[in-house]
């Protein structure tokens, strides 16, 4: 989005138009990609551990209206998803905040001014 809104905009100039593409490789230059796919794997991994802990908690489950050691798979599915909708939400909010924080450093200036 960030990349569309900065190239496709007409009030930006061809210096605005090559500053991205140039932070880009700058990133890479400087190894920012190994560190974000590092950061994903422990985001999944992360996840993963929540779902095993949803899974196998039966208190989960007897909080939603299930019979004490009932533990539906399907049901685990669907409650994990309910609760890690607003945790990704913040996430991804905080995920761009981060993202904008960092290219206003690496240009000196919002896209928006």
């Amino acid at each position: 989005m960030l990349t569309y809104s900065a190239l496709c905009c007409a009030r930006h100039t061809l210096h605005d138009s090559t500053a991205l593409p140039g932070s880009l490789l700058a990133c890479r230059k400087l190894g920012h990609m190994p560190k974000l796919l590092v950061a994903s794997q422990i985001v999944s991994l992360a996840q993963l551990l929540l779902f095993t802990a949803v899974r196998t908690s039966s208190a989960v489950f007897v909080d939603f209206g299930f019979p004490p050691g009932v533990r539906p798979a399907l049901a685990g599915f669907l409650l994990f998803q309910q609760l890690i909708g607003p945790v990704d939400e913040v996430r991804q909010r905080a995920l761009g905040f981060i993202v904008h924080v960092v290219v206003v450093a690496l240009l000196g200036r919002s896209w928006d001014s």
